[in-house]
């Protein structure tokens, strides 16, 4: 059962015509315009705001040729335009691990050469590390250090 606040969104979307109206709410919405004097009320304003943009659009409409060639155009019109979505949207590329590094079409080039700058300078940095690290081996431990740590002895802190 539609309410009456869904049936007044519906025709003040799409008007008091019903058959404009999405599908799955035809049934409801006549269902309750029949049955509620209130609902009927707003198909009938609604019909009058309907007629009067109609009548302050027709000169506007004439001009552009018969309702036939408007209604071919606007078909026309939306299927490029879904085919061009349909096209965005086979071109699109995954999202991918590196995504925030190389940006993406909502980032500005100084965007992604800041972050490719500062990705790259910390792989520099931790190469250098590695090489420098590796070149620098351990110290020699002194030959009876081992041994030393390995003796039990008593802690001076608990001598007391």
């Amino acid at each position: 059962m539609m309410t009456l606040k869904r049936f007044r969104a519906l025709a003040q979307s799409y008007g008091a015509d019903l058959q404009r109206w999405p599908q799955e709410e035809r049934g409801a919405a006549e269902e309750l315009s029949g049955s509620s004097e209130e609902a009927h009320t707003l198909l009938v304003q609604e019909r009058a705001l309907d007629e009067a943009i109609a009548a302050a659009t027709a000169p506007q409409d004439a001009q552009h040729g018969p309702q036939s060639e408007r209604d071919a155009a606007l078909v026309r019109l939306r299927a490029k335009v879904a085919a061009r979505l349909a096209v965005g949207k086979a071109q699109a590329k995954p999202v991918g691990r590196l995504s925030w590094l190389l940006g993406t079409a909502s980032h500005s080039s100084p965007v992604r050469v800041r972050r490719f700058g500062l990705a790259t300078g910390g792989v520099f940095a931790i190469i250098a590390g590695l090489l420098i690290g590796g070149l620098s081996g351990p110290a020699p431990a002194p030959v009876g250090a081992l041994s030393a740590l390995l003796q039990p002895a008593t802690l001076d802190i608990l001598a007391d």
